[in-house]
């Protein structure tokens, strides 16, 4: 068993583009993301990016379709040999390590996809196998990589509506750089649940 995280990153977002970018203090999105990810010690962590674009990260990165995000996916975790996957996604650069590890508990006590999204929106990890990707991958090209298991094995944290610190739009990312202001980088997800209340 091989555990690794992937992180879903394009810069074709037609709401922000090139949000991946976009600085938070010191670090931008994507590398905080990166950084989320190796605070886990988890395995390898590895940007999934889009063939043809210029994403660039200290780090591992892997090329594969646009639209087929299952499929860039499976082919990522097949050039990494990983057998087990945390998929992050760049949009949400507060996740914390705490939560990447809390899915793959979860994973390993049932067995099957373990989520954690919109629970608050901005703290999202999910976890799978490579055989519940390559169920996904068979039902043809999808640019949803969980929604089927989702729909299977739903996350078994509700969800938290209005508490949301996801960056989808230029005021999302001016609401989590006044969270970082407020309580810090790394401040974990009670201190941010705390700060995205007060800076709705």
């Amino acid at each position: 068993m091989k555990w690794g995280i992937i992180i879903q990153a394009r810069l074709t977002s037609t709401r922000l583009p090139r949000k991946i970018y976009e600085m938070i203090g010191p670090w931008n999105m994507l590398e905080m993301c990166v950084n989320a990810g190796k605070k886990a010690f988890l395995g390898d962590v590895i940007v999934a990016a889009p063939l043809g674009q210029e994403v660039s990260v200290l780090g591992s990165i892997h090329f594969g379709p646009e639209h087929d995000v299952a499929s860039r996916f499976w082919h990522c975790a097949h050039a990494f040999n990983l057998t087990h996957i945390v998929r992050l996604t760049a949009d949400c650069p507060l996740v914390d390590p705490k939560t990447i590890l809390n899915v793959v508990d979860e994973w390993m006590e049932n067995k099957h996809y373990a989520g954690r999204c919109n629970a608050p929106d901005g703290d999202d990890a999910e976890a799978f196998s490579i055989d519940e990707l390559a169920e996904v991958c068979r039902t043809g090209p999808s640019e949803h990589v969980t929604t089927l298991m989702r729909a299977k094995h739903p996350p078994s944290v509700p969800e938290m509506p209005g508490i949301k610190y996801s960056v989808d739009l230029p005021e999302d990312l001016e609401r989590v750089r006044r969270m970082v202001a407020k309580v810090g980088l790394n401040a974990g997800r009670e201190a941010y649940i705390k700060a995205a209340k007060e800076c709705m």
